[in-house]
């Protein structure tokens, strides 16, 4: 679990505030009273019975479960996540359901939902989930698509009057995606009701996602006796009490719940509904939006028993993000603006911006843990410019109290809870709370009655993404190593909408979304989507790098890792991106030798000369990749470059191409170094090019290469005298009587090859001759090799003859067999390889043994050109 941390300002944390100066003399400043809202102010709509239980269409059995959460593991995270001083406490996850529950139209029937008529005309449709042992469940729609009229409700399948809804387009108001409230049960039921006057073909929406709570506001209260106060049992704090509230909001896949409390402003013609907590709680709008409140939910007398969740009443509807600062650019809060009416009967709790004295008693009134209300008792500390540090003397906070106003003596708010070490296990200790002075700075404009301006929608990032896809992944049975097995792409509309691909082996999978979850508190949003056959991507993205894992589905148990880049070269606009790809631009030439292999067969099948990649980098960061591996098997991608912003101006290239009839494959991530344009992969991290050849029967093999070019300068001039090697084989030829080994003497090995500009020539081959009943290859060139190069590619090719001699009765055979080479020049390339030929290339005989001889393999060795100086 990534919970939000509060211990965000290095190594110090909480060291740092309690270390820093204390404040001076007690200073005054703005204030404001509390205020109880009067009854019936704002009409509110009051729940109604769902349609299909009115109808007596009551149907508990599930058609969706979701089974058991480890209780065990998630109670250790969170011990794990309090012990750094987290006060924002998890109380539930999200889960994907076992398919996607689609409801499209009056065709979408059983298994996963019915729909059934009603006496009156109507329509409905519902479906039942249940997750097994969870002490909550709230739903999410997606593509939602109500015509005017139409109901969404959710509710309690086992007590139908605890309802969360009705959820229309009137108030969901244009939104595609949204979450119900939370109903404190293990089992719901999700209806959607059409009037007679509206087609029920045009009703469209689908549930994929659940919050399973595995505790719930009052069901967690382990820290009970002497350690906490109940609120109801100091009078003085009755009214104050009243308007603070629990929040429950969603922070990546988990569900938090934190405190807060309603904010009183300086209009007294007015009745709005600010809502003070910390932005560690909510950080954004996308986390308002969604969030939920839970008010009165404390004794009715001191010590008393506490209210049943039935009781505790919620608003829904979310909230406006008006102002917030992060922990580490301010002072921690957060101020929303409800967005439905508080309850009748809520305190709008008074403030001060006056700094507090030394001896003066301060309040906290909290939810710990998610229990009822609870208030703490202590005095000022220490203080820094942003932050008061109080030592609790009587009470503490835990976990759900993150939130929470600390009070002066007088009553007055004066901040609002980040985090510390008080817990009960300790019997005290010092929490850490955000200047209400500072937070005053910042949102006076709205609670002088004199309005303000929301804090500007996110910028959420919209564009196209390149990346790969990748895994650890065992190599010839020595160890976990990075393998690239797909390539990634990721298209966001401006409207939100988004569309993600992973092109992997033997499948390419597709995946939907109808706009961002949310975004985390370092502003990566994120979005969860599930494939129509079960596989789930998790991503998180920014205007630089998009990063997730995929899994479930096909996968079974593996995990599949996603990075990826924002395509900033196609951005014309951008000069910094377009002065880098300047530098980059042009064409490649990269030569791939094995740095490790290991045959998978009988017929010890090793790629031992080296294939070559070219690579074109073009206009809007294009990239044509064209090739040939060492067995002979061609490559070709168009690939695109890729920036992140971790690695400066370093660009790279995601390559993968299935191979072998989508048996195997090669891939790689290229790195470009834009100061030599030098060409590699992090081989430092075993990062390599990784090459798989699956056998079917005695061959096949797995490879690590290792790049060794870089930037190409096309006609360049070359050097005067080269110098064409091959490398000794013991390929033999077969006949019915035995194996006949090669003539090695005819090998070309070292034959003169003259250069004349850009063009080279290889010196005239000497046929073989026989003397005295034998041949002789003596001559210079004996094989016959032939060769041409491309000063436009720096791709040479040719062929040479391997001789094979053997008696047959009274008479000497002389069988020749073709042997095709080919390779490439590289110009620049990374030191390492600085003794190593300048041309590297490979040649292929085919294997003749009889026992090998329907794997139809290839057998590859070295075909190099050497420079002579």
């Amino acid at each position: 679990m990534d919970m939000r941390g509060w211990t965000k300002r290095g190594g110090a944390g909480l060291v740092a505030l309690l270390t820093a100066l204390g404040v001076g003399a007690e200073e005054s400043g703005d204030a404001a009273p509390s205020a109880v809202r009067p009854a019936a102010m704002t009409l509110k709509s009051l729940p109604s019975l769902p349609h299909s239980f009115a109808a007596g269409l009551w149907d508990r059995n599930p058609h969706v479960v979701l089974e058991a959460l480890d209780l065990q593991a998630l109670a250790a995270e969170d011990a794990a996540a309090a012990a750094t001083g987290e006060k924002a406490l998890r109380i539930g996850v999200v889960r994907a359901l076992p398919g996607r529950i689609e409801a499209r139209g009056a065709a979408a029937s059983a298994p996963r939902g019915d729909w059934a008529a009603l006496a009156d005309g109507s329509r409905v449709w519902r479906t039942t989930l249940r997750a097994e042992g969870a002490r909550g469940i709230r739903i999410h729609f997606e593509d939602v698509e109500l015509p005017a009229g139409c109901e969404i409700r959710v509710f309690d399948t086992e007590d139908p009057t605890a309802v969360r809804g009705p959820y229309d387009s009137a108030n969901l108001r244009g939104r595609k995606a949204f979450w119900s409230g939370a109903l404190f049960t293990q089992t719901v039921t999700v209806e959607c009701w059409v009037p007679q006057t509206s087609d029920p073909s045009r009703v469209s929406f689908s549930v994929g996602e659940a919050v399973h709570l595995y505790r719930a506001p009052g069901m967690m209260t382990l820290k009970e006796g002497g350690c906490h106060n109940d609120v109801s049992c100091y009078p003085k704090w009755a009214e104050t009490s009243r308007g603070i509230a629990g929040i429950g909001v969603f922070y990546a896949q988990d569900y938090l719940y934190c405190t807060g409390c309603l904010l009183n402003d300086l209009d007294e013609s007015t009745w709005v509904d600010f809502f003070l907590t910390g932005t560690h709680c909510v950080a954004n709008q996308s986390e308002a939006g969604d969030a939920e409140f839970y008010w009165f939910f404390q004794t009715a007398s001191c010590n008393g028993a506490p209210p049943s969740l039935a009781a505790v009443t919620v608003t829904e509807g979310g909230a406006d993000y008006l102002a917030g600062q992060t922990y580490e650019t301010g002072n921690d809060f957060a101020l929303l603006r409800l967005r439905a009416p508080s309850p009748d009967g809520a305190t709008y709790v008074g403030w001060s911006s006056s700094t507090p004295s030394r001896t003066e008693v301060l309040s906290c009134i909290h939810h710990p843990d998610g229990a009822f209300k609870r208030i703490s008792f202590g005095k000022l500390d220490e203080s820094d410019p942003d932050f008061w540090s109080v030592r609790f003397t009587d009470g503490v906070t835990e976990p759900g109290s993150s939130g929470a106003p600390l009070f002066d003596a007088a009553g007055k708010l004066i901040g609002q809870l980040v985090g510390g070490n008080s817990s009960c296990e300790t019997g005290g200790g010092i929490d850490v709370f955000g200047r209400f002075d500072v937070t005053y700075k910042a949102i006076k404009s709205w609670l002088s009655g004199q309005g303000g301006t929301p804090q500007p929608a996110l910028n959420a990032p919209y564009g196209v993404y390149h990346g790969m896809a990748s895994r650890d992944k065992q190599f010839a049975g020595t160890g976990l190593v990075p393998d690239v097995c797909g390539t990634f792409s990721l298209n966001v509309t401006k409207q939100g909408r988004i569309t993600a691909k992973v092109a992997m082996q033997r499948q390419t999978l597709s995946f939907k979304g109808t706009g961002w979850r949310g975004v985390t508190e370092d502003g990566h949003y994120y979005v969860r989507m599930e494939s129509l056959r079960g596989e789930v991507l998790e991503l998180y993205a920014n205007w630089i790098t998009a990063i997730g894992r995929l899994s479930g589905g096909s996968l079974g148990g593996e995990t599949i890792w996603i990075d990826a880049a924002y395509h900033v070269f196609a951005d014309r606009a951008d000069s910094q991106a377009q002065t880098d790809l300047a530098r980059l631009q042009g064409y490649y030439t990269v030569a791939l030798p094995a740095w490790r292999a290991q045959p998978r067969g009988a017929a010890n099948e090793m790629p031992l000369g080296s294939g070559y990649l070219t690579m074109t980098v073009g206009l809007n960061g294009k990239v044509k990749i064209a090739g040939v591996l060492a067995d002979g098997t061609k490559v070709s991608q168009a690939s695109t470059l890729l920036l992140f912003g971790d690695y400066g101006s370093m660009a790279c290239v995601p390559l993968f191409r299935p191979l072998y009839m989508r048996r195997g494959g090669v891939g790689a991530l290229l790195w470009i170094r834009p100061d030599t344009r030098v060409v590699d992969t992090d081989w430092a991290e075993d990062w390599f090019v990784r090459w798989d050849k699956p056998g079917s029967g005695a061959d096949g093999f797995e490879a690590l290469l290792m790049p060794c070019g870089g930037y190409f300068s096309k006609g360049a001039a070359l050097s005067a005298f080269y110098r064409l090697n091959a490398q000794s084989n013991d390929v033999a030829y077969y006949l019915p009587g035995g194996a006949v080994p090669p003539q090695r003497q005819a090998l070309p090995e070292w034959v003169a090859v003259a250069s004349a500009g850009t063009r080279l020539a290889i010196e005239k081959g000497v046929k073989p001759v026989k003397v005295d009943g034998a041949y002789v290859y003596t001559g210079e060139n004996s094989a016959l090799a032939t060769l041409s190069y491309s000063s436009l590619t720096g791709i040479y090719k040719g062929k040479f003859n391997q001789y094979y001699d053997y008696e047959s009765g009274a008479m000497l055979m002389h069988r020749t067999v073709k042997a095709p080479f080919a390779g490439v020049m590289t110009q620049v390339r990374d030191p390492f390889f600085n003794e190593w030929p300048e041309g590297l290339g490979y040649y292929l005989l085919s294997e003749n043994d009889p026992a090998f001889k329907p794997s139809r393999i290839k057998r590859s060795f070295w075909m190099d050109l050497y420079a002579v100086q």
